[in-house]
């Protein structure tokens, strides 16, 4: 999947009750300003506190 600008996507989320969601966060490259890169991804579990990826 491309993402085209800097932002949080919502990539998943329960349709129900929002329970659990992933976003990923992106910026942009260091290396080529027309690029964005993924900064982090976070899992968001019920129960649990935030499990940021980066």
């Amino acid at each position: 999947f491309t993402f085209s600008g800097i932002c949080q996507y919502l990539l998943a989320r329960d349709c129900q009750d929002h329970s659990f969601s992933i976003v990923i966060e992106t910026v942009q490259c260091a290396d080529d300003p027309d690029a964005v890169c993924t900064h982090s991804v976070t899992i968001r579990l019920p129960g649990l506190h935030n499990s940021l990826v980066k």
